[in-house]
Order: structure tokens, then C-alpha cells, then sequence
């Protein structure tokens, strides 16, 4: 898909796709625009399964507070051996 990932839920029903098990992004969400982020954050969010698996790749650990408040349960990986090291959360939906 060629698009944005804020219109996930979109793309989703044009598959004929209720929800998803598990969306793995590593878009940048510490550069994107307050507005953009939180789109993109809460339009997977929407397109998850209930209990389903939202995990993202950063490099900070900026966006862990706005996670928190979306998702009921946030994890963070460091993944020390990447370069430059990197953080894995993993997020549950309820």
C-alpha cells in the first residue's frame, strides 16, 4: 500500500480485513507532527484486535508517555547491540 499510515483502518476494510493481530511499525513517530503522530498512534490503535499487538521501533524513548495513554499496557526493549541503540515497545490493546 501506498499511503499513509494514519489511514490504516482505511486500507484494512479495502482488504476486507475487520482488524489486525499485530501491526509493527518503525515510523519515526519523534519527528512527526504532534497532530500526525497522534493519528497514526490512535488509527492502529483502531484497526487492532482487542488484545491485539502494537509494536514500534524507536530510537528515543520520547513517544512513551503518549503510548502509555493510548495502549493499557506498554513494554520497552532496549536493543543495546543495534546501531545507534534502539527501543522495541511493545503496546496491548485492551
Amino acid at each position: 500500500v501506498n499511503g499513509s499510515a494514519a489511514d490504516i483502518g482505511f486500507y484494512l476494510k479495502k482488504m476486507n480485513v475487520k482488524d489486525a493481530d499485530v501491526i509493527i511499525s518503525s515510523i519515526p513517530l519523534a519527528v512527526l507532527p504532534t497532530r500526525l503522530r497522534n493519528r497514526v498512534v490512535l488509527s492502529a490503535r483502531h484497526a487492532l484486535r482487542s488484545k491485539g499487538k502494537y509494536i514500534q521501533f524507536q530510537y528515543s524513548l520520547q513517544s512513551q508517555k503518549m503510548l502509555g495513554k493510548v495502549f493499557s499496557s506498554v513494554q520497552i526493549k532496549h536493543c543495546l547491540l543495534n546501531i545507534p541503540p534502539a527501543f522495541i515497545y511493545s503496546c496491548i490493546k485492551e
